[in-house]
């Protein structure tokens, strides 16, 4: 099956992704020079991850919707699947993410992913054999957010944001290359969500401070404006306006996402 992939994308988790299957990721600049089968499939896991307050939106709309909408009509005419990576953020604040949640994107960086997720929408209702998904955040080993987070988790006190029993929007990167293979495969077109479900904030900490030897005491703390700061270009407070925000991004690829406490085990041991 991996001898009919193509990854292009070369950042963490079009790397990562590619290693896992046993092929090459491919960069980016280079997508224009893929070569596509019939009856193979084309993982997209590049774009921007971030838009930066310089950059000129409108142009990086444009660029990256030509250069998607061309590798798509490129796979219909050879016959080939395309999976698109996006992101759940197109749904700005929505407590609960799936593939028909409204679009509502908050920040420019959503803003892009929307606008390439209406790309993969419209090359499907032409015909083409594509899907995008909708990604919660992605939690794994060589992400400086991850090592964040597991650090935050060895505190014996720690200050949670927005409160311990919300969820938040999370997926490891296991269960993320798990479901991209599923998808590779599946009969789904359109959008849809990959995420970890319900993931209460306050059962992931304890569990990753149990699978580092360490009990904590949790307290809440109230975040005002949390929607607001999510926005920020700020990549610290836009972590923590997120963190407080209650979220859930289902997984609607036949994968069963690993427990909290295996998600803990992972991520610690990563």
């Amino acid at each position: 099956m991996t001898g009919d992939i193509t990854v292009v994308g070369a950042g963490w988790i079009g790397r990562n992704f590619a290693s896992a299957i046993g092929v090459d990721a491919i960069p980016q600049r280079e997508a224009s020079d893929v070569v596509l089968r019939a009856g193979g499939v084309l993982i997209l896991a590049g774009g921007r991850s971030s838009v930066g307050a310089s950059d000129d939106l409108s142009m990086l709309i444009e660029e990256e919707c030509s250069a998607l909408r061309s590798m798509l009509e490129h796979a219909g005419q050879v016959g080939c699947r395309v999976v698109v990576l996006g992101s759940s953020d197109v749904c700005g604040s929505a407590e609960v993410i799936t593939g028909v949640t409204p679009v509502s994107p908050l920040t420019p960086y959503a803003h892009l992913k929307a606008a390439r997720e209406r790309v993969v929408v419209d090359a499907v209702e032409a015909g083409v054999d594509a899907v995008v998904a909708r990604i919660a955040p992605v939690h794994g080993p060589g992400k400086a957010q991850t090592a964040r987070l597991v650090r935050l988790a060895r505190r014996r006190l720690i200050a949670v944001p927005g409160g311990i029993t919300h969820s938040v929007g999370f997926v490891t990167l296991d269960d993320l290359t798990r479901a991209i293979i599923a998808l590779t495969t599946s009969d789904q077109h359109g959008v849809v969500s990959i995420g970890a479900g319900v993931t209460p904030i306050g059962d992931l900490l304890r569990a990753l401070g149990r699978a580092q030897g360490v009990s904590q005491r949790l307290i809440s703390v109230p975040v005002p404006f949390a929607a607001r700061l999510a926005q920020s270009r700020s990549t610290a407070i836009a972590w923590l306006g997120r963190f407080a925000l209650p979220r859930r991004v289902e997984m609607e690829v036949a994968i069963e996402p690993m427990s909290i406490e295996a998600a803990a085990e992972y991520l610690v041991g990563g």
